[in-house]
Order: structure tokens, then C-alpha cells, then sequence
């Protein structure tokens, strides 16, 4: 994985991910012997008669139904929907292959619906992370693109109605507690009036990396924009994309209302320990999704505070799941 927390980005590889450290660091502090397996993907945690699996990024707390409810992007939206959580809704589309398992008997005609009805939309895989393989499409050429290649790699595919996010949020839950908020800030550059979009952007990548390209038209990068006005550069608030994290203190206006909004997504799905993503649209604040590896990779490399505070949530985690 590439992260681009820090100016000029980061590479790293699965043997150096940041929660290994920081479990690795626990362990020593608290005693904990750990075992590695599989390039450090799975580690085992023992303590006199007590032990855990940490796998990838899931910690032996949730249900191993909540979890493969919060991979599969469309069930967990059905049940979003049922306890009458704000959230933005996923449809399921079956790959031609597959369709025969649940009596799909075709998708084109509801995905062209689908599309009419919500002007844009976003086309990602059903069981995807990371923000890869997500497309934004508003035309039945566009559309079709996308769900060919989509489907060319995995199973099924969602489709969501396309939001203009004003902000999105992360927030950890941990046992009904909401131990951290961030907001995730897209990378921007700023017009004088002067320059193209496309100067700007190559004065930004002087001194900054991204890890994906922007997705602009030869119109829009050939635009000047006004003295002052903010251009953002993606539409996908990923940190391992280019997005920054900027924690929400406790005293903003903004936090009870995704604290509990948060709160109600994880209670919802059964989560223990659950990171939830939540959209601020001009419809108000919507759930995207629900994580149950909880990833904090990008964020806790940002600053040393972020890997205090990333260190301290997993910490947690895990005297919980060995019962100390």
C-alpha cells in the first residue's frame, strides 16, 4: 500500500503496517506474547491461559456473522434500512454468472432505472475496500463501463446514489463507545485567477504526492479558476488516496450527532468494535458503510499524536479480547 499521509507519501509493505507495530508494542508493554504468522497478516496473542487472533484487521471481538454482514456492502444497507438508520442506500447486481443463485433474471433495465432515477451514481464492488474499482457514472455509456469491469473482477457489484459529500467522517466504536471522530479532507488547490486548473495542479505535485489521478475533462483542466476558489482534486475521501484526517475534538457542535449516529450504526449490525464512515450531504448526515477490520494505517502515520491515539483504541481492543 501506498500512503500519502505526509507530504511526499509513504511506502510501506505488510510486514511494516503500522498496527503490527503498535501491537507489537503493546505486547511488549503489557506482557502479551505474539506470534506471526503469514507475513505478520495474522498474529497471535497469548497471556497465561488467555489468547486472540488479530487477522488482517480484525480483532476476535465481532461475531464472524456481523462481520461478513458489515464486507457485504448491500446486506448491510438492507439492515441499515430496517432500523430506520440514515445511511445511503446499495443495490445488489450479481454478476452473469453468478445471477442464477438468486433468480436475477437480468440487471441492464433496473441499473438503467436505477440510473435515471438518481441522475449519478456510484458503482463499486459489493465487497470492496480501500475506494478501488469505484466509479462515477451519469451515463448509460458510463454505466455500462463500469459495471463491465467491475464485473470482470469480482462477484457482485453495488450501486449507490452519486452524493456531493460536503465532509466524511470515521468514526471507531468500540462496545457502544465512540473512542474517536475524524473528519477525512480532500486534497484541494487554490486559483489566483491566473493559472489553469492543470498549472495548479502541477505546482501541487512539486511538493505533495497523490495516489490516484485526478479525474478531470481537457475543459475543466484548461479552466482558470477564480482568485481564491477551491478546487478539490478527487471525489474519493480514501486516506491511502490522497485524503488528509483531521480529528473532530469532542467539543464540536458536529460530534454528538455522529457520535450517536455512529452508535446506532454499530448497535444496528451487532458490531463491538467497528469503524463507521458517515457522509455529510446536503440531505444531512448519512452512514456509508460499516468496517469491521478497523484500519487506522494512514491515519495514526499522519502524526505522532494520530499513533497515539490509534495505539490507545487497539490497545483496548485487545484487553478485551484477551479478557485482562
Amino acid at each position: 500500500a501506498k500512503v500519502t499521509g505526509r507530504p511526499g507519501g509513504i511506502t510501506m509493505n505488510n510486514k511494516t503496517r503500522a498496527l503490527v507495530r503498535i501491537v507489537q508494542e503493546i505486547c511488549s508493554e503489557k506482557d502479551i506474547h505474539c506470534t506471526s504468522f503469514s507475513h505478520n497478516w495474522i498474529l497471535k496473542l497469548t497471556k497465561d491461559d488467555r489468547s486472540g487472533i488479530i487477522f488482517g484487521y480484525n480483532f476476535g471481538l465481532n461475531s464472524s456473522s456481523s462481520a461478513a454482514l458489515c464486507k457485504d456492502k448491500c446486506a448491510a444497507s438492507e439492515v441499515l434500512a430496517h432500523s430506520r438508520i440514515p445511511h445511503i442506500p446499495h443495490h445488489l447486481f450479481v454478476s452473469p454468472d453468478d445471477a442464477h443463485q438468486i433468480d436475477q433474471t437480468g440487471s441492464w433495465e433496473k441499473l438503467y432505472r436505477l440510473l435515471e432515477e438518481y441522475g449519478a451514481a456510484a458503482c463499486k464492488p459489493n465487497e470492496g475496500a480501500g475506494g478501488d474499482s469505484v466509479w462515477k457514472v451519469r451515463t448509460r455509456f458510463e454505466l455500462e463501463k463500469a459495471a463491465q469491469e467491475i464485473f470482470r473482477h469480482f462477484r457482485a457489484m453495488a450501486l449507490s446514489p452519486y452524493f456531493e459529500i460536503k465532509t466524511e467522517y470515521r468514526a471507531v466504536v468500540l462496545d457502544g463507545e465512540v473512542k474517536l471522530i475524524y473528519a477525512k479532507q480532500l486534497p484541494t488547490v487554490t486559483g489566483d485567477g491566473k493559472s489553469s486548473l492543470f498549472d495548479l495542479l502541477l505546482a501541487y505535485r512539486k511538493n505533495n504526492s497523490l495516489v490516484s489521478n485526478p479525474e478531470f475533462s481537457p475543459q475543466e483542466l484548461n479552466r482558470i479558476p477564480a482568485a481564491g476558489e477551491e478546487c478539490r482534486l478527487s471525489w474519493k475521501f480514501n486516506l491511502a488516496q490522497g485524503a488528509r484526517p483531521a480529528v473532530l475534538e469532542m467539543s464540536s457542535i458536529h460530534y454528538p450527532i455522529l457520535a450517536g449516529l455512529a452508535r446506532n450504526a454499530a448497535q444496528a449490525l451487532a458490531m463491538r468494535f467497528c469503524s463507521v464512515d458517515i457522509a455529510d450531504t446536503e440531505s444531512g448526515y448519512r452512514v456509508m458503510e460499516v468496517n469491521s477490520g478497523v484500519m487506522m494505517e494512514c491515519f495514526a502515520l499522519f502524526s505522532e499524536d494520530n499513533y497515539r491515539a490509534a495505539k490507545g483504541i487497539y490497545e483496548e481492543a485487545i484487553l478485551l479480547m484477551l479478557n485482562l
